[in-house]
């Protein structure tokens, strides 16, 4: 496929992610050129922050939700227990977690490779994201402040 046509397309599903963003009505950050949005959405109890990209060269939606704390050092092998019982629950999408720096991320991503996503995709994604983030970020923090031991940690996520 021409680098053209896959820009095209994903300037289009840009403006369909755009469009999703004005539908509900939230307030949000573009890079047109970046073809980048940045939001927040208050959940329960944690703000989840969201960022998405679209890739035209690999032609993929890819939506990202980074918890809004910091793992120190001495739980991050903790984490990393947390981060896979909860990953193994999970259908669509998953944790992303760096065991070095404690960044830890929620990620989806849907491709449009020579297609076009429709807005009920774009729907989806950001509903299940953002239900499976308010799920389970709270259960990460208080792993991080409750500082459990590891057969704590596998009964408490799951």
């Amino acid at each position: 496929m021409a680098e053209v046509d896959k820009m095209k397309l994903a300037k289009t599903e840009f403006k369909f992610v755009c469009d999703m963003f004005e539908n509900r009505h939230w307030t949000y950050d573009k890079d047109e050129d970046a073809l980048s949005i940045s939001s927040a959405v208050n959940g329960e109890d944690i703000p989840m922050p969201i960022d998405i990209r679209v890739d035209a060269e690999r032609q993929l939606v890819m939506m990202y939700s980074s918890m809004p704390f910091d793992i120190p050092e001495d739980m991050r092998i903790p984490m990393a227990v947390a981060v896979a019982c909860a990953n193994c629950g999970i259908v669509d999408g998953g944790f992303d977690y760096d065991v070095e720096d404690g960044h830890l991320v929620f990620r989806i991503t849907a491709s449009f490779k020579e297609s076009l996503l429709s807005r009920q995709v774009f729907d989806y994604m950001i509903d299940a994201a953002l239900s499976i983030v308010d799920s389970y970020n709270d259960k990460f923090l208080f792993v991080v402040e409750g500082k459990l031991k590891i057969d704590q940690i596998t009964k408490f996520i799951k």
